[in-house]
């Protein structure tokens, strides 16, 4: 077990890197495929010779990939998108692994760790180096450590804020309370510093949204007299809440690179996201509006040529939606969109119907998977195929479909089954 926790944490520092670009002063893009590709291929000999237990239901997440890449056959061209598939399956096969061989407390463990360890290293390259660790320009001053950009490392720190925060609530052991905590904070600082509105907004709206599902789980789990009246007046509230939000929201400055929103008179920019939405989804039409664009084959310099650049925003063309939603819209239509919402609704219908799972089970795999969608409001993940976030919600996907006593179990690469087929035929 120690072993395997050794390697998931020199993996961790690889996927948390892949979280964004790495500024290319540090590493060249040569150099991060090469070291991607050593991973991969030392993960592979350790599924070999370890063996692995998989659920079918694992890869309907490279169905969508799949389905994104044959629709790019007849509607745009594909390339290396064949590559990018191969490896998100590997991706998917890799999670899988961590959730047969790791408990829940493990991987938080190892996941945590391998966070702070990475935010160590963003703090030095920040306060040591800032010519490499701190943005200039229109963020000047912001950290942004080893990325090339700002809110990369705000995404490092809002992860790690919650995956800290439930393994401060998951472990018993006071150490490693008092250093999750420790990590929390750490967390918090490093994210307000790199002035990543998003990432910080990421990090407290899961922490709270979490903690809220916590208290109604453990009200409804509970034999407390008013229990209904007490979740009938808290959604009460909150519907109320959002329709006061919703009535007092307003869009500023749609069309430049400084738009956001206004909620009651306190404007929160969104740094031109606003305008590469209507952008991307004006473009949804015709034939691309049942099947999108295929893989990868929006945001390309032949669209932008054909489109022309987008309004207010100079020449600048974006690589993703900075959305995964809108990304799944633009790269497969109507079609796609409908496959993910059924893979989130398989995956949904396996977590509640989950009779296995106690109350801190249940509280980590929410977590995640309100990290997974919440972030894809402001950044681009479903359709990546190696970041963090991504790993985190096949991860979890992968614990709830193998701990489900109605999922069938199939093993892929039992190299003890090989020894004993060769001791066999030896004999």
């Amino acid at each position: 077990m120690k072993k395997i926790n050794v390697t998931l944490m020199f993996l961790g520092g690889w996927f948390f890197l892949s979280g964004g670009n790495i500024d290319d002063r540090i590493l060249s893009f040569w150099h991060q495929y090469s070291l991607m590709l050593i991973i991969l291929a030392y993960f592979g000999a350790l599924i070999f010779v370890r063996g692995i237990v998989l659920s079918p239901w694992v890869f309907l997440f490279p169905a969508l990939f799949v389905y994104m890449l044959v629709t790019g056959f007849f509607v745009g061209d594909v390339g290396t998108e064949v590559i990018k598939v191969i490896a998100y399956s590997f991706v998917v096969v890799m999670a899988a692994f961590a959730a047969n061989k790791l408990t829940l407390l493990a991987f938080l463990e190892t996941l945590v760790v391998s966070l702070f360890l990475l935010l160590i290293v963003n703090i030095a390259v920040s306060a040591f180096l800032p010519h490499i660790g701190l943005e200039a320009g229109k963020f000047e001053g912001d950290w942004k450590g080893i990325y090339d950009q700002k809110n990369a490392l705000g995404r490092v720190g809002a992860l790690l804020m919650v995956s800290s925060m439930l393994l401060m609530f998951y472990s018993r052991d006071r150490a490693m309370q008092l250093y999750s905590l420790f990590a929390l904070v750490s967390a918090v600082i490093v994210t307000l510093n790199t002035g990543s509105r998003t990432g910080l907004a990421t990090g407290v709206l899961v922490a709270l949204i979490t903690f809220a599902f916590g208290l109604i789980y453990y009200v409804l789990k509970s034999n407390y007299l008013y229990k209904k009246a007490f979740i009938t007046i808290l959604a009460a509230e909150f519907l109320i809440a959002s329709l006061l939000v919703a009535m007092n929201i307003e869009v500023i400055d749609l069309f430049s690179g400084h738009d956001g929103v206004s909620i009651y008179g306190n404007f929160l920019s969104l740094t031109g996201r606003l305008t590469i939405w209507d952008f991307a989804l004006t473009h949804i039409n015709g034939v691309h509006f049942w099947f999108g664009y295929g893989l990868d084959g929006f945001w390309t310099k032949e669209n932008f040529y054909l489109f022309g650049p987008i309004q207010g925003m100079g020449n600048f063309f974006p690589e993703d939606a900075h959305n995964g939603y809108i990304d799944i819209v633009v790269q497969g239509g109507f079609l796609g969109v409908v496959l993910y919402g059924i893979i989130f609704y398989l995956v949904m219908k396996k977590f509640v119907k989950n009779d296995s799972f106690g109350f801190k089970e249940v509280i980590v795999c929410f977590a995640f998977l309100m990290l997974f969608l919440i972030s894809n409001i402001t950044e681009s993940y479903t359709t990546k195929s190696t970041n963090i976030i991504g790993f985190l919600v096949v991860y979890i996907s992968a614990f709830i479909f193998f701990n489900d006593s109605d999922g069938k179990k199939i093993h892929v690469f039992p190299f003890g089954y090989v020894k004993k087929y060769l001791k066999w035929n030896g004999e």
